[in-house]
């Protein structure tokens, strides 16, 4: 897989002490396929899914559940390391990402998981999520 040559930024006193870190960072992002977006202003690389167990997780949506009611919903993003994956959260009332966090898998039986954000918000207003549902209360 060709990975595009990263640009570092030029050197300033503000990111004299950065390059050899960058440097270090673009060698192993060519090394190894990555992903690599931007999250409230800040560069996220994290590694591209290579087994097909990772396909079925990374880029799901998902409602989290806490004590059988649903808690949250967002995206996982990617799976940093084995058992571990790196969710965003979105806001109940805009809809917007508004926090990450690393999850374990073990965490996450029992969260309704959808193919993408879509199916996620049918879910929620007609489907299993759906309010008087088996898991969310009728709204008031």
């Amino acid at each position: 897989m060709h990975h595009p040559k990263l640009r570092l930024p030029q050197v300033n006193r503000q990111t004299a002490g950065c390059v050899p870190i960058l440097e270090k960072v673009e060698r192993n992002i060519l090394s190894k396929p990555h992903e690599i977006f931007v999250f409230e202003g800040f560069i996220m690389v994290t590694e591209t899914a290579t087994q097909t167990k990772d396909a079925g997780i990374v880029g799901r949506y998902f409602h989290s559940l806490k004590d059988g009611r649903i808690s949250a919903q967002g995206e996982v993003v990617s799976r940093p390391e084995p058992g571990w994956y790196l969710v965003t959260l979105f806001d109940w009332i805009v809809g917007e990402p508004s926090v990450c966090r690393l999850v374990r898998l073990e965490d996450m039986a029992g969260w309704l998981f959808y193919e993408n954000s879509e199916m996620m918000c049918h879910a929620y207003q007609y489907g299993i999520a759906r309010a008087g549902g088996p898991y969310r209360e009728i709204d008031e």
